[in-house]
């Protein structure tokens, strides 16, 4: 009786438009009187005239009886007066759920058993169907068994079914660990996943009142907003489940587009081993082959020039003419009907050079071939071969004299081939040519690469040059 007194005693001082007005306690001969604000209707009620007439309760009362029926949890959660300190309703369930005559506002009722949730003590009033696990295995109520009963209530609102997780069994059998609700029943998805946060058997995994509260109020939209939303929303499903559609054929396209690819691949897979075994088999023969032309006569090796370098080799100029006429064609002639140098040598085979890097020029030179090598001379005359030696050089230490003309010839001025060399400080050249020409000797004045000279020879021009070398 006491700890009944000290409850009703703290009611007057709740102040919150979702928790029913306490005006005055009165006791008078063993009797306690509570002077409260009248209220026609509960949610008990609106709950038996829906399942009279087994219509559904709208969505938006469902919403609205959430919301605020979760905000006045939240403020008794929280109260701090000098009677009260986080007050538990402990007997929350839709009897004590008034509704206001408007059918606008719900409040909760049924305070009087109300207690300070920091304390232990009875809990016979409240009834079994909307108990907390807690509360029925160990007679703990909390703000999170509130919270419960208030997923009982939403539960029975959506579905018109009142909840019944034991089914006749004791709490023990039926609240053990890994257990789930079955929520079948709710097809609404976002209730649904209300309820699934709701009924955990840990009170501290439950969301508080306030949190409910907060997550309803990001929903509050008017009911008459809610027609044209929901068909803006099948609007827009439809056009994404189109581009959906969409997108899945193109993907299908694309995936058999890659397998014929695929298929393709493989093939030339398949393919490329094989020219890669015939390669690598080629390579081989060609190795052997180059073995035995090693140790071959030499003039068998000529097969493997190219034919421009056989014609330089052997001479054969006509056959260099013909070789490469058949390359030019009849519009490339000159006015005589000759075809000129330079058209001799164009042509994939100008300027190859064989394994020691001789060109045909070089070729032609040392086989002392002078008009072969006067045919070859402005396309490979600064070639040099893998000594280092140039084609002049080449000539000059053959001794083929005319060859050198022809590479490097004398001209008006008489400046001859180890005169440029000198002016150009090039004594491989000089070494080269100096037997064949150091006696020779221009009588006219005349410019060498910029270089002024009277008349005189090759050592009196590197006197006057002092090119000591």
């Amino acid at each position: 009786v006491w700890m009944l007194k000290r409850g009703l005693v703290a009611l007057p001082d709740l102040s919150h438009p979702g928790v029913l007005r306490h005006h005055q306690v009165v006791e008078d001969e063993g009797l306690i009187y509570v002077v409260t604000d009248r209220h026609d209707s509960t949610l008990e009620r609106l709950l038996i005239e829906h399942k009279r007439r087994k219509i559904p309760v709208p969505i938006a009362v469902i919403l609205s009886v959430l919301r605020q029926v979760a905000a006045a949890l939240a403020y008794l959660h929280s109260v701090n007066g000098a009677n009260t300190r986080g007050l538990v309703h402990r007997d929350l369930r839709p009897a004590n759920v008034f509704i206001s005559e408007d059918g606008e506002r719900f409040i909760i009722a049924g305070l009087g058993l109300c207690r300070n949730a920091l304390k232990g003590g009875s809990i016979t009033a409240i009834t079994r169907p909307y108990m907390a696990p807690e509360v029925l295995l160990h007679n703990e109520a909390s703000p999170a068994s509130d919270v419960w009963s208030l997923g009982v209530i939403l539960y029975e609102l959506t579905t018109l079914r009142r909840l019944d997780f034991l089914k006749g069994k004791e709490p023990a059998e039926v609240f053990v660990d890994r257990w789930r609700p079955d929520l079948s029943g709710v097809t609404d998805g976002f209730i649904k996943s209300i309820l699934e946060r709701i009924f955990v058997l840990e009170p501290e995994r439950r969301p508080t009142a306030r949190e409910l509260h907060e997550t309803l109020a990001t929903f509050d939209i008017p009911v008459s907003e809610l027609g044209g939303q929901c068909v803006m929303l099948r609007y827009k499903c439809g056009s994404l489940e189109a581009a959906l559609n969409g997108a899945n054929a193109r993907i299908a396209l694309l995936e058999e587009d890659v397998k014929i690819k695929s298929t393709r691949i493989d093939a030339l897979e398949d393919q490329s081993k094989k020219h890669l075994a015939m390669i690598k088999a080629l390579e081989s023969r060609l190795a052997q082959f180059g073995d035995r032309m090693n140790t071959a006569d030499p003039q068998s090796s000529l097969f493997l020039l190219p034919r421009l370098m056989r014609a330089a080799h052997t001479n054969g100029m006509e056959t260099v003419r013909m070789l490469l006429e058949e390359r030019l064609g009849v519009g490339q002639r000159d006015e005589q009907g000759r075809i000129s140098p330079v058209e001799l040598l164009v042509g994939e085979e100008r300027g190859l050079q064989d394994k020691n890097n001789h060109t045909a020029l070089m070729i032609a030179t040392e086989e002392g071939h002078t008009e072969a090598a006067s045919l070859l001379v402005p396309y490979e005359k600064d070639r040099i071969d893998s000594e280092g030696k140039t084609a002049l050089v080449i000539a000059a230490g053959a001794g083929h004299e005319a060859v050198v003309e022809a590479i490097d010839p004398t001209d008006e001025n008489d400046i001859t081939a180890l005169m440029r060399a000198v002016n150009r400080n090039d004594a491989e050249a000089v070494k080269a040519v100096i037997l064949s020409q150091r006696r020779r000797k221009t009588y006219k004045e005349a410019t060498i690469s910029g270089w002024y000279m009277r008349t005189g020879t090759a050592l009196m021009m590197a006197a006057a040059m002092d090119t000591q070398k």
